[in-house]
């Protein structure tokens, strides 16, 4: 095993990087990594076979989903430095249900959570002071030529419920409490301060406001049904930033 591992020590690391301008923020590698970038199509592709770390990014992602279901193309547990070497895919989105039952076990994925909190954040609460507070109404008033004198609902006081309360959840907390609003949110399973799917259906039907923030995965497909839909007050404002 020493000898396995002095061998991983002398081969450099192949890091596979789409070749996007942002890249320059990543400065200088160390003398142990080698880069290579994915050119924009319809340039080549690289032999995927032959990185240790890889950013699927855009144009990259198909081929790298294609190859994982080649048993052994990409990945050799015993190889270090023969062909399938890969070790750790990086993903830029929060999830990763594409790479889901996809990835061996000897792979490391890891996801970009917590970079989209502000913005996704953000994100929500523009959307629903936009409807909340009559911005698209008279947007499309505007557009239509029409004036017509309405009163919007305020948004303090409402009741808001978030369903999926991790990280995003709470940065969209954070900035609706401002507001004056009530938050519940929901989690996976109940903790201190967040209610547990178990609670969904009670709190559906004073749900003023429900925004989903849910990750694609087989608990949560369907989750949201016409039943469930149908609990939700009428005239309830239902936001969807999840998948």
């Amino acid at each position: 095993m020493s000898e396995l591992r002095q061998e991983a020590r002398n081969n450099p690391v192949v890091v596979c990087l789409p070749d996007i301008p942002e890249r320059r923020h990543m400065g200088e590698f160390p003398a142990h990594v080698e880069v290579v970038v994915v050119p924009p199509d319809p340039g080549p592709m690289p032999d995927l076979s032959q990185v240790d770390f890889i950013v699927p990014l855009g144009r990259v992602m198909e081929p790298l989903l294609d190859a994982l279901g080649a048993p052994g193309r990409l990945t050799d547990p015993d190889g270090f430095g023969a062909p399938g070497r890969l070790r750790v895919i990086q993903t830029l989105s929060a999830g990763v249900d594409r790479l889901v039952g996809r990835v061996p076990e000897d792979v490391m994925v890891c996801n970009a959570r917590g970079v989209y909190d502000g913005p996704l954040a953000e994100w929500v609460v523009g959307v629903i002071l936009a409807f909340q507070r009559g911005v698209v109404r008279a947007r499309d008033a505007q557009a239509e030529a029409v004036w017509s004198s309405f009163e919007p609902d305020e948004l303090a006081g409402r009741r808001i419920v978030i369903l999926g309360f991790g990280s995003i959840g709470m940065a969209v907390a954070e900035r609706l409490r401002h507001f004056g609003v009530e938050i519940i949110g929901i989690s996976r399973t109940r903790r201190d301060g967040v209610l547990g799917l178990d609670d969904l259906d009670d709190l559906l039907t004073s749900a003023e406001i429900l925004v989903d923030l849910l990750p694609l995965t087989g608990e949560t497909v369907g989750l949201l049904d016409a039943r469930r839909l149908g609990l939700l007050p009428d005239g309830a404002l239902l936001v969807i930033a999840g998948r």
